[in-house]
């Protein structure tokens, strides 16, 4: 496995991490659970970007079989510099099975010591890295405690970690036999995230998985990945029928849905700069306008190009189907929405005194499954 490939596996660790919840444990006893996994950013660490559940941003330097030289040094004070600087508030230089004891041991036994307020016993190398933070003006002691040397075991000829990565995952599959598939998926995809320089959070790597048909078991709601789908599950079966006056049953919405379509106006200027009454006016004003670019489309697409629309409709024409409709839809894809009828939502805050997002979220979410579901619906 060469360098891009242990790089590849290190990011594919802390992707089974994000979607599982749990701590990478590579910065000693810090909980470091991860929320968002990005590669390439080109910071300190540049191989790895983790974000993490307190909002601490880490960067990771993937070296394969290093020995102490220019690499090390450049890879380590570029880290260095990134914590000083309060750039990240961890940095780790994590290093395969092979990497000179010097390194994997000795100086980072030796960045601890430091960490501690200890300069004396140091190795010779943990004296030149000493020397080096000196002469880079760069405080030793808030570096060494932000900054850690970790033995990632994800070679072929040692793979402790990702035998345990693929532990971790057989708690997350419906069929804990696709624990080994789902850890191919991340491994896969984790070299394309570096290809691409792009990210994944839990609920994206939750979609991966489900579209490559591997199953999410519904238990562990501390699980983010797990949280998500049981969320999909419940909006799915709460926003799968609909009633119709003189119909004494309800519908099934995938059986007796109708197609239609909306007509799309974009408004005349950004109405977050307008005062409440020229809003209402514009409104109610929306049917009489002539807007040559107005253009019909299909409204299981509003939400996916149009992030912040209002559907207006007279009574009776389908709003509350269409969007029962797309919540599902979305729910479908393991995309997490919400859905709430807007006169409950104002009721409840005129006779409870609630704020318009806890009227909203405890009418939309409060009978759902998942504690704290808001948490998991991506941001405007």
């Amino acid at each position: 496995m060469g360098g891009l490939n242990f790089q590849a596996a290190a990011t594919a660790i802390a992707l089974v991490a994000c979607a599982t919840g749990r701590s990478l444990d590579w910065w000693a006893a810090q909980s470091t659970i991860p929320i968002d996994v990005w590669s390439e950013t080109g910071g300190a660490g540049d191989d790895i970007r983790l974000v993490l559940t307190d909002g601490r941003k880490a960067e990771v330097q993937a070296k394969r079989r290093l020995r102490v030289g220019a690499d090390m040094w450049e890879a380590i004070m570029k880290l260095a510099r990134g914590v000083h600087h309060g750039d990240i508030a961890l940095g780790l230089l994590a290093v395969s099975s092979g990497t000179s004891q010097t390194i994997a041991h000795g100086l980072a036994e030796d960045i601890l010591r430091i960490a501690a307020g200890r300069t004396d016993d140091l190795t010779d190398t943990g004296q030149a890295f000493l020397q080096r933070l000196l002469e880079a003006d760069l405080s030793s002691t808030k570096v060494c405690q932000g900054l850690a040397i970790q033995n990632i075991a994800a070679l072929t000829s040692d793979a402790a970690d990702i035998r345990a990565a693929v532990n971790r995952l057989e708690s997350l599959m419906t069929n804990p036999a696709d624990a080994t598939r789902a850890w191919s998926v991340l491994l896969a995809d984790a070299a394309l995230l570096i290809e691409r320089r792009s990210a994944r959070d839990a609920l994206s790597i939750g979609r991966l998985l489900s579209e490559q048909g591997l199953g999410i078991t519904l238990g562990d709601m501390r699980m983010p990945t797990v949280a998500a789908a049981a969320l999909s599950a419940w909006t799915i079966e709460n926003n799968s029928k609909f009633r119709i006056i003189g119909v004494g049953h309800a519908l099934s919405l995938a059986d007796a849905w109708i197609p239609v379509s909306c007509r799309v106006k974009l408004p005349e200027t950004e109405t977050e700069t307008a005062g409440l009454q020229e809003a209402m006016r514009r409104y109610h004003g929306w049917n009489d306008r002539n807007v040559r670019d107005a253009k019909f489309i299909d409204p299981l697409t509003l939400g996916r190009f149009y992030r912040k629309a209002v559907v207006v409709a007279g009574p009776g024409i389908g709003k509350s189907t269409v969007l029962k409709r797309l919540a599902a839809t979305y729910a479908f894809d393991n995309v997490p929405v919400a859905r709430a009828s807007l006169k409950s939502v104002a009721t409840r805050m005129r006779d409870r005194g609630e704020t318009f997002a806890e009227a909203f979220f405890q009418i939309a979410l409060g009978d759902s499954p998942v504690p704290s579901a808001e948490r998991l619906l991506p941001g405007p």
